[in-house]
């Protein structure tokens, strides 16, 4: 399982209104917002919560869309919160949210699942789950949440929490041995948002990892002994787990070539006089 944290903890400044648009991460869902934002006044955890004023037709709300996950079809997806209420009327409107992009506007994101009913009085954690399918794989996903009734809501300590399927072994790796340093370069694997290097000196291993969470698919190995076999395999890593290993490649650097220069040396000295034709 991964944790996702949205926080709503900011420095001690007291209550932020009227809306979300200065607590990081989060964001404004729509323009109508009176006395909503992050408070210092009450917390299930830390020091700050979220507040949303439900007079007035309630609050527009806050989402935040996060970028270090993209669905994979079978993944499972858990999210978790506090809330409690101010008094009679409090509703929660709480949703999972898909997203083509990070920086994708509220209007623009999709509703996977919604969670609404009225909330217990004191600090009350709730749950949604949602299982991702083939029509939301690589899509980004984020949390929205608003006060549709007619008191104070308030909600914390929001976590996301992703089981699923490892990705797909990476594939075609290469071992190319250059000057002081070994060239790995491998196939992109389905599902993997990161890949992982391991090492032995013996065929078939046992492998030790030298490489973490890698963005590319390529990595230049450069801890080595010139000369001596080392064997790879890379693994491809995601939300869901890690792959098995890939296929194994080896290589073994070789020697920066060392070239050395001596001064020219002197093979004679020109004569002095030259030969003169006979004239006699």
């Amino acid at each position: 399982p991964n944790v996702i944290n949205p926080s709503f903890e900011l420095p001690d400044m007291g209550t932020i209104s009227p809306d979300f648009s200065q607590v990081t991460g989060w964001a404004d869902a729509g323009t109508n917002y009176t006395g909503s934002g992050a408070v210092n006044s009450r917390a299930h955890f830390g020091s700050y919560s979220a507040v949303c004023e439900g007079y007035n037709g309630g609050d527009s709300g806050a989402y935040q869309i996060f970028s270090d996950y993209q669905m994979q079809a079978g993944d499972t997806i858990t999210v978790t919160w506090w809330a409690e209420n101010n008094g009679g009327g409090v509703m929660q409107s709480v949703s999972l949210i898909s997203a083509v992009a990070t920086n994708t506007a509220y209007a623009s994101t999709t509703t996977l699942t919604n969670r609404l009913n009225s909330i217990n009085s004191g600090w009350t954690q709730y749950t949604m789950t949602y299982t991702v399918t083939s029509g939301d794989a690589g899509k980004y996903i984020g949390i929205f949440f608003k006060d549709p009734g007619t008191d104070w809501l308030y909600l914390d300590d929001f976590a996301v929490t992703v089981t699923g399927s490892a990705p797909s072994v990476p594939a075609s790796l290469t071992a190319s041995g250059l000057y002081d340093q070994i060239a790995l370069t491998w196939s992109a694997a389905s599902g993997a948002t990161a890949y992982n290097v391991y090492r032995s000196t013996s065929s078939g291993g046992p492998y030790t990892q030298i490489a973490y969470a890698l963005a590319d698919t390529s990595y230049m190995d450069a801890s080595m002994v010139v000369g001596t076999a080392y064997y790879y395999v890379v693994t491809g890593v995601s939300y869901g787990g890690e792959s098995a290993y890939s296929s194994q490649a080896s290589a073994a650097a070789t020697s920066v070539p060392v070239y050395t220069w001596s001064a020219p040396v002197a093979i004679g000295t020109a004569d002095a006089t030259l030969n003169q034709p006979d004239t006699a």
